[in-house]
């Protein structure tokens, strides 16, 4: 298995070398992993400062800000364009933070949530996130059971702490057969994990992101995709990824 590390940045230099700085164990890994810079017409130099002190990264400078999603799509193109081998993709936001052993741990539980789906049925994993204090950051939506939430429920739910509410709206992901690896209906993509396989598919009609989604949400609607043609999501308890979060916006 090869992967495709694909990150977007848009200045936020500092972000973006400490990410790729995690990376290293898996930037000389060329045999396992290829990773790819999607450049939204930074303004401080990112692209070049990367390619200088990161030439294994493969940089994709798309001139001006074109979003989240397509950003994505292009440096995923650029990839294949150019002839590099890869049956799976992560994509990684790159205000994260995360151990050397990471993406290897990850693409594990990839390979054991595949072995759990069934025929014509793919798997996308995410890892556990956590805030920079260390408290989990559940950014998932497992689903309300067969009859949904319910109108008594809901508003007695509104009347708790926001954190008890929220756990209420999350729902909570159910256990595999796989310790540790739990499955839920959808996942932020602060981090994803698939196989090249549903990339291809789901391009195969139109833009894998959805290129009219400028930022936020665009992962909500392509999971909606994803699940429509078989695939289903998984949060692995191991590896563990810090979400700074508010690079994007900034």
């Amino acid at each position: 298995m090869r992967t495709a590390v694909v990150l977007v940045a848009r200045d936020g230099w500092e972000l973006t070398r400490n990410c790729l700085g995690d990376l290293s164990a898996q930037l000389d890994d060329r045999a396992r992993f290829v990773v790819a810079l999607a450049d939204n017409g930074s303004s401080d130099g990112t692209p070049e400062k990367v390619r200088r002190l990161f030439p294994a990264v493969r940089v994709v400078e798309l001139g001006e800000n074109l979003g989240f999603g397509t950003a994505n799509n292009r440096a995923i193109k650029a990839l294949a364009d150019a002839g590099e081998e890869f049956d799976s993709i992560c994509l990684l936001n790159n205000d994260t933070r995360f151990a050397p052993d990471f993406l290897p741990t990850l693409r594990k539980a990839l390979e054991d949530a595949e072995a759990l789906v069934g025929e014509g049925e793919t798997a996308v994993v995410v890892p556990t996130v956590l805030d920079p204090d260390g408290t989990p950051q559940p950014a998932f939506f497992a689903g309300f059971g067969p009859d949904g939430i319910g109108a008594f429920r809901f508003l007695a739910n509104a009347l708790k702490r926001e954190d008890r509410a929220n756990a209420v709206l999350r729902g909570t992901p159910l256990p595999t057969a796989v310790p540790g690896l739990r499955e839920t209906r959808w996942a932020s993509a602060v981090c994803w994990m698939f196989p090249r396989a549903l990339h291809d598919r789901i391009g195969a009609s139109g833009d894998f992101f959805d290129e009219r989604i400028f930022m936020y949400c665009e992962d909500a609607d392509l999971a909606l995709r994803a699940r429509g043609i078989g695939a289903r999501f998984f949060v692995s308890d191991r590896p563990v990824l810090v979400h700074l979060g508010g690079g994007s916006a900034r």
